[in-house]
């Protein structure tokens, strides 16, 4: 298989293709990538922001008031009136979900008994951590959680996700800003000082999500 990425002012193309088949993707903007062609292998692209234009949809009839798109996960939310490529809720709010393409974090966590991962937007307003415990700690103070990727300027809420809530112990031994938070600070602050870690029992973690101001 052959990947070709083709940029553009407003927008890039990716073009897979293998077997005289061809994958054209429109990636841009923040949503999931668009479906250009699936098929045929249609030989040279040629000039990217034409192929967007020449292929984008009028508006339909008795629905929504701009084009529908064929995305790689298509939602109720772009429009889309099939079956959903994925659904859910947040405890009963947000029914049709509207997907983004999002970057991993780049993250160096010291301690080796725990994986801290995450996800942040690609306009860096939004992101996503996980604190997963591996095996039980042997620091007495674990190392703090230090988040990359953040916009250094902007000013961040941090809550837990109400999915997962706070991890239980015993005895219980959370940070003190889990409890009584939620917190606000810098992308700048979250990276460069970080949070407190709680002592998480193995095979426990925590969620935290971050919306800037």
């Amino acid at each position: 298989m052959t990947i070709t990425g083709l940029p553009r002012p407003d927008a890039d193309l990716a073009v897979l293709r293998a077997a005289g088949t061809a994958l054209v993707l429109d990636l841009a903007g923040q949503a999931v990538p668009r479906v250009l062609h699936w098929g045929a292998d249609p030989g040279p692209i040629g000039d990217c922001e034409d192929l967007a234009l020449a292929t984008m949809p009028p508006s339909p009839v008795a629905s929504v008031d701009v084009p529908v798109l064929c995305r790689l996960v298509p939602t109720q939310a772009d429009g889309w009136v099939g079956r959903p490529g994925i659904a859910g809720h947040r405890d009963g709010r947000v029914p049709h979900l509207r997907l983004r393409q999002v970057r991993p974090a780049d993250i160096d966590h010291p301690d080796p008994a725990a994986w801290l991962h995450g996800v942040v937007s690609a306009d860096r307003r939004h992101a996503v951590f996980c604190l997963a415990q591996l095996t039980r700690t042997t620091e007495s103070v674990p190392p703090r959680l230090r988040l990359p990727g953040l916009a250094p300027d902007l000013r961040y809420t941090v809550t837990v996700c109400p999915e997962m809530g706070i991890p239980t112990g015993f005895p219980p031994r959370h940070a003190p800003w889990l409890t009584r938070g939620p917190v606000r600070l810098t992308g700048s602050v979250l990276a460069g000082i970080g949070l407190a870690a709680p002592l998480l029992d193995p095979a426990h973690a925590l969620v935290l999500e971050l919306r800037a101001d």
